[in-house]
Parts: structure tokens; C-alpha cells; sequence
């Protein structure tokens, strides 16, 4: 995230009477019906394309602080009771939670960020209770001392994302391989018997620490699970049970036998899944567009909140021994097809000898699934003391 530059007001005003007066001229100079008509039917374009409005300069009117990501598209501004949320290349705001439609496609034009008057309006009067409107040709912002009535004020919402106290219902536990997928191994040491020897542990405490929600298991036994078939169950229980987290448990392995340590990885940003369900919010497919951009932005820094909080626990367990190799991104099927935030953690190589002895210490598993189970357990409290959306 980077401050967006501040902007003169009035440069476009300036723009604006030059290209009038370049218009009138030429207007003197002809003297054809057809000529006249051409120049009136270009004066009335120049004048539509010069409506757009540089948004930048809502920071200076209403003090706010503005922030932007341009791998995302996203422009934030905020300040101590607005938030303003533009994703540019849509027609939509999100102001303090409500999905606002402005009519025109909000454009990136070199290096601003420009919206046509009527959108502009529109933002600022949901933005303010008072009658307050931009006026192009003084190149600023005006208000007067009438109300707006509730009913005006919300008029121009198109869908309102309404607060809700968040409860994490459902954990998915995937202890990864099995059956005729062992995965990898080191002499009789085999992954899928540690992947699910861990998950089971791992299990039980979850049920202890929260009896009232559902912990579900995509194996309990030494039975092959296609990997379409892990994301499922997790999106499965997610749309019966509500709000859900996703755990897959592994072991790692290299060429060599040096790498040693553990880590934790979520989906790359920059990955889009479908989802919101087609109809759920509108049957809009613009409107479906942006929401899914929105709950795809937050569902990768949710993923990777929680695999920082794993990790981070696990470095506290076992990082006096282990290597702590950091939280990465990846398109791991299990964490790219389930809509809920997800991680895939590593928790040692068995292709190094040490790790591999490790791992099959009973005290050294029970403080791997120590760390996981503080990690999930920090993550649900930061998750469940916040506002949803």
C-alpha cells in the first residue's frame, strides 16, 4: 500500500475554459450548416468526456486518508467513521459496508482515478447527510445546511452488507494422502500414517477447546481421498454449517537430505475462485463480478492470517529444534477450490534423518499439534471478535 498523491483542483477548470475557447473560435471561423453542426455535435463530446472527476480530492474535503493497491485495482480511503472502498474498472463503491451503483465504469486514466459527475454525486451523498454536490466549473466541492431524510440516504444502495456477529461453526481437519497414496516416505516412516496420526490428535483437542462447533474429518482411516474431493467436503460443510476453516496436514521432502524445518502455505493472491453462487446477492452479473473480487481479497488475507498464526505457533513449539521456513503461497488444489480460508502446512522433511526421527517422537508431535492448535485457536478469536461481512 502506497499514499496517493494530492491533486490541484484546478487543472481541470483550467482544461475545461481552454477547450471552450479553442471551440468558440473555431466555431467563428466556419460558416457551413454541416461545419456547425459537426463542431456543436464534438463540443458536446468534449464537454461529456470532461465531466469526469479526478476522485482523489474526496481526501481532501472530508480529511481522509487514502491508500491504494494497484496489483489489486483497489483505492481505500478512510478516515475515523468512513471507509470507502474503490475497486476501478467496476461501477461500484463500498461505503461503510453498503454496495453503492454509480451508473458508469469507474476508469484509471493516467495515473487518476476518474469517475463521471453524476457517480461522483452519488458518492458524496451517501457519504454525507447534508446536500452536498461537486460543481465542475469552480472545480469544487459545495455543501448546503438541508438534511438529507433517511429514505434519500439510502436510495441509491444496490446491496447492503449487513453486520453480523461472526461465528466459526465448522472446522475441516485433511490428513493428507492415504491408501494407495502414501506419500512420501523414509525407510518404514510413511507420510499418511503421520498426516493422520496428527489430524486425529489434532481433532480431539479442537472438540475439547469448542464442543459447540462441527470438527469434520476428510479421513479417519488409511483410505484414499482424491484431492477434488478433500476441497468439497470442505465447501460441503461450509454451505451447511456456515462460516468454516480448512486445515490440510503434510509432511515435506527433498532431493537432498539437508532441508529440514517446517511451513505454511495459502493460496497466491492473485487467484480468483467463483464464490458468491450465481443469484445469491443479484442477478446482476456485474454486480456478482465485484462481489466475488471483494470475498476473493478477503478470503486471501484471511488464508494468510491464519497460516502467519499457525506458523507462528509452531516456531514457538518447535522452532528451537526445526527450521521455521516462513508462510508462502501456492496453488495447492485442496486450498485453491475451497471458498473458506484455508492453509496447507508442512511439518518437517522426511528426507532429512534428523526431522525424520523427530517426527516420529511422540513429545515432538505433540507440540507440532500444540503450535497448530494455537495457531487455529488465535486465529478464531481474532476472527470471531470482529464485524462480519
Amino acid at each position: 500500500m502506497k499514499y496517493m498523491p494530492k491533486r490541484n483542483n484546478r487543472d481541470s477548470r483550467k482544461n475545461i475554459l481552454f477547450i471552450l475557447n479553442f471551440c468558440f473560435n473555431l466555431f467563428l471561423l466556419v460558416n457551413s450548416r454541416k461545419q456547425i453542426i459537426t463542431i456543436l455535435f464534438l463540443l458536446g463530446y468534449i464537454l461529456v468526456w470532461c465531466e469526469e472527476i479526478d476522485i482523489t480530492i474526496l481526501s481532501d474535503y472530508f480529511n481522509m486518508k487514502v491508500e491504494y493497491d494497484v496489483s489489486r485495482s483497489i483505492i481505500e480511503y478512510s478516515n475515523d467513521s468512513l471507509h470507502l472502498k474503490i475497486l476501478y474498472g467496476s461501477a461500484y463503491v463500498e461505503i461503510n459496508n453498503n454496495l453503492v451503483f454509480l451508473d458508469d465504469i469507474i476508469k484509471l486514466s493516467n495515473g487518476k482515478v476518474r469517475i463521471n459527475e453524476t457517480g461522483f454525486n452519488k458518492i458524496l451523498k451517501k457519504i454525507s447527510n447534508k446536500n452536498i454536490q461537486y460543481s465542475y466549473f469552480d472545480a469544487q466541492i459545495t455543501a448546503d445546511e438541508v438534511e438529507q431524510t433517511k429514505e434519500e440516504n439510502n436510495q441509491q444502495f444496490i446491496y447492503t452488507k449487513k453486520p453480523e456477529k461472526i461465528s466459526i461453526n465448522a472446522i475441516v481437519i485433511d490428513a493428507g494422502h492415504g491408501g494407495s497414496d502414501p506419500g512420501t516416505y523414509r525407510g518404514q516412516v510413511v507420510e499418511k500414517q503421520i498426516t493422520l496420526k496428527t489430524a486425529l490428535k489434532l481433532e480431539k483437542v479442537l472438540k475439547e477447546k469448542f464442543p459447540e462447533k462441527k470438527i469434520i474429518m476428510t479421513r479417519r482411516t488409511d483410505v484414499f481421498v482424491p484431492l477434488e474431493n478433500r476441497s468439497k467436503i470442505a465447501n460441503d460443510t461450509m454451505k451447511k454449517y456456515g462460516h468454516t476453516i480448512f486445515l490440510s496436514i503434510h509432511v515435506n521432502a527433498s532431493i537432498s537430505t539437508k532441508p529440514y524445518g517446517f511451513e505454511t502455505w495459502y493460496i497466491v493472491d492473485d487467484y480468483k475462485r467463483n464464490i458468491i453462487e450465481k443469484g445469491y446477492a443479484s442477478n446482476d452479473k456485474d454486480i456478482e463480478n465485484i462481489l466475488n473480487s471483494m470475498a476473493n481479497d478477503e478470503l486471501y488475507i484471511d488464508s494468510k492470517k491464519l497460516a502467519t498464526e499457525i506458523q507462528n505457533n509452531l516456531n514457538i513449539q518447535i522452532g528451537n529444534v526445526s527450521k521455521d521456513r516462513g508462510v508462502k503461497e501456492n496453488t495447492y488444489i485442496v486450498v485453491k477450490n475451497s471458498i473458506m480460508p484455508a492453509v496447507l502446512v508442512e511439518i518437517g522433511f522426511l528426507s532429512n534423518n534428523y526431522e525424520a526421527k523427530r517426527l516420529t517422537n511422540e513429545s515432538y508431535s505433540n507440540k507440532i499439534i500444540a503450535g497448530i492448535f494455537k495457531g487455529m485457536c488465535d486465529f478464531i478469536n481474532e476472527y470471531e471478535s470482529i464485524i462480519g461481512f
